[in-house]
């Protein structure tokens, strides 16, 4: 009876169904209107409980991807910090090799004459020479 009951409330498409429009639809005369009652509410109980769990679920399938979409930014994140630290270092390396390689290379202007310059050829400066 149940289901004769949501089917007819289905097929009516009424937007609020109530259990007398239900009864005058279905045309059956041997139902009393507390029935129906009865049935619609329990339908629409049924059908609230539906809707709640759904949301539920919904709330919970966001909440994991919330999280889900955090962790991979902070692996991302840290990523990131590890690779930039790595390349700090290495500057660090380059720029102490580079000074301890160039010490005794150090050219000095003085009156606009480079003092340690004097043996440096046009050929070794275009890279032609080494």
């Amino acid at each position: 009876m149940t289901d004769s009951i949501v089917r007819s409330y289905i097929r009516s498409q009424m937007p609020r169904a109530t259990p007398k429009k239900i009864l005058r639809y279905m045309g059956v005369s041997d139902l009393t209107m507390s029935q129906v009652k009865s049935h619609l509410q329990m339908y629409r109980n049924k059908k609230e409980a539906n809707s709640i769990q759904e949301r539920r679920m919904i709330r919970q399938m966001k909440l994991r991807q919330s999280q889900q979409y955090l962790q991979i930014y902070e692996r991302a994140r840290n990523v990131t910090q590890d690779f930039q630290n790595h390349q700090r270092v290495q500057l660090d390396i380059t720029e102490k090799v580079g000074l301890n390689e160039n010490r005794d290379n150090d050219v000095v202007v003085v009156d606009d004459v480079a003092i340690g310059e004097e043996g440096l050829s046009f050929e070794l400066t275009l890279g032609r020479k080494y």
